[in-house]
């Protein structure tokens, strides 16, 4: 009898020695899984991994069991081989007291995410597009994943297929093919897949895992690039073969947090008219059943946007396989409308509840904008996106009821290095432990009514933004720029309150008053960037 735990990646092997022309496409493999007790069952897709050190044919399934007990398995395959049909069992002991299982999405709970053992879960995210690519190249992903863990980063979104490029810079790390397919971009094999690419991924979700880090998988890079955009040599049949064999090959993983079908998936089918949301919303639908029915851990599927014109829950929230909405604020609009660098993070708040005004689905900010960070400069319009914007942004979508992911020139896209970090991810920790340990984000939530801001702050269109939990004993107020608030709270209770500077993480205590008009340690206009505080109320 086979032995492993619950929650734990266990992988299992079943090998022919048949002779077969492409092992990738002619066979369907599949392992049941049965539980003797409760009857739960669950269908584990084989993917072909190459051959044994015996020379035969492997595929292999990969299981996260959710219970204890015993499992009995049965492995069948279309055509029937000799070897892969088969039955076998497996003993579940209990999980270690350290595991958390797989993330969930809880709409309207918990900020959206919870584990399966019931711990909260608080997205703090960074995009590193190629990171897979990067692995399999050489990088030392590693390195630069232990130095994001350290500013408290838990969360990356990454490609599954590694982009070419992006408009106008080339990808600097990248030092071999990284093509996952069979044959080349140029002459294309959809049938088969790259083996040595994919036993690379492995060990970044293993890596991943290891850390305590998920990732948000993005399975189809660029609806704009190849060969998503070609759907006279990327046929709906080889999308299939490509989804089916990526959900099977990792959805075992603990460090699988989100499948997104693709980024900036209403670019589908490579195209920015106005008509193509006809197209990309259908093509949408079928990739998230499709991914749900690969998937038998039942991964939350997230949908990520271009198009701002349409509210994401309003196109998209009777989706029953979408359950995460990954939104994209519109920070383009800040340099098109701003005469400089848009170091307010303006309109982040209201796009956010623009798309998600209900909370229908978990949600979060997954793309801002992308901070350049000293020599890495990837695009023109990344020039405007200072560490002041990566800081107002990160505050203001977490004071809005909204985790975020950042985007620094240095892990993003064509770059992943860290010569020189961009400045603003200094500010990350000082908001992961004010979220986490100061103010329990798992306890508080938007109460805009608790305050009333003064006109200059309107004036800047950057009004204070206030969390509190369900009791009002414990009340946090972002303000963006310098100003006053008056806050509406019990004027007869003791209150201990007190400053908290988001550049630095420090606190400073404010002498007693029964007062509760509140003004910001710095106030005026002659230093604008750096003119956000927080003000923290605790009821004695």
């Amino acid at each position: 009898m086979n032995h492993t735990v619950k929650w734990k990646m266990t992988e299992f092997e079943a090998a022919s020695a048949e002779n077969i022309k492409n092992p990738f496409w002619d066979v369907h493999t599949t392992a049941v899984f049965t539980h003797q007790e409760s009857g739960t069952v669950q269908r584990v897709h084989g993917f072909y991994d190459g051959t044994n050190e015996l020379g035969e044919h492997a595929w292999k399934y990969r299981f996260n069991p959710p219970e204890t007990g015993i499992w009995l398995v049965r492995v069948e395959s279309t055509p029937s081989l000799a070897g892969l049909d088969g039955n076998f069992e497996i003993l579940v002991a209990q999980a270690p007291e350290e595991s958390k299982g797989l993330l969930r999405a809880h709409p309207r709970q918990t900020w959206g995410f919870a584990f399966d053992n019931g711990e909260h879960f608080f997205p703090l995210g960074d995009t590193m597009y190629n990171l897979f690519g990067g692995h399999y190249s050489g990088v030392d992903v590693e390195k630069i994943l232990q130095h994001r863990k350290a500013q408290g980063v838990n969360y990356i979104r990454a490609r599954m297929q590694v982009s070419p490029f992006h408009p106008g810079t080339r990808n600097r790390w990248q030092q071999i093919d990284c093509w996952p397919w069979g044959g080349s971009a140029q002459w294309p094999d959809f049938t088969v897949f790259n083996l040595d690419y994919f036993r690379s991924v492995d060990r970044s979700m293993e890596l991943l895992t290891e850390l305590g880090i998920g990732a948000e998988v993005i399975l189809e890079a660029w609806m704009l690039e190849f060969p998503f955009n070609d759907r006279g040599k990327f046929l709906t049949e080889h999308e299939e073969h490509w989804i089916q064999y990526v959900v099977s090959r990792y959805a075992a993983y603990p460090s699988v947090y989100v499948w997104c079908p693709a980024n900036e998936y209403d670019l589908y089918p490579g195209r920015t008219d106005k008509q193509r949301m006809r197209e990309s919303n259908r093509w949408f639908r079928r990739l998230a059943a499709l991914v749900k029915s690969n998937d038998p851990f039942n991964h939350p599927v997230g949908i990520h946007q271009w198009d701002q014109s349409h509210s994401i829950s309003e196109v998209m929230g009777d989706c029953d396989d979408l359950d995460v909405y990954l939104v994209q604020s519109d920070w383009g609009r800040e340099i098109a409308e701003l005469n400089r660098d848009p170091s307010l993070c303006l309109w982040i708040e209201d796009q956010l509840l623009f798309h998600v005004p209900d909370k229908n689905k978990a949600a979060m900010c997954s793309e801002f904008g992308y901070e350049r960070g000293g020599k890495q400069f990837s695009l023109g319009v990344h020039d405007h996106m200072d560490e002041h914007h990566t800081r107002r942004g990160m505050w203001k979508a977490g004071f809005a009821g909204f985790p975020i992911v950042h985007g620094f020139n240095n892990t993003w896209g064509p770059y992943l290095t860290l010569e020189e970090d961009s400045y603003g991810s200094r500010y990350l920790l000082p908001y992961y432990r004010f979220m986490t340990e100061e103010f329990p984000f798992y306890s508080m939530s938007p109460a805009q009514e608790l305050i009333q801001s003064d006109e200059l702050m309107s004036k800047l269109k950057s009004p204070a933004l206030c969390l509190a939990n369900a009791d009002r004993t414990a009340v946090a107020i972002y303000f963006p720029v310098a100003g006053s608030v008056r806050l509406n709270v019990d004027a007869t209770a003791r209150y201990r309150s007190y400053w908290f500077n988001p550049r630095t993480g420090e606190k400073t205590d404010i002498a007693q008053t029964t007062s509760l008009q509140f003004e910001t340690p710095s106030s005026g206009n002659d230093n604008l960037p750096e003119s956000d505080w927080v003000f923290c109320l605790r009821k004695e």
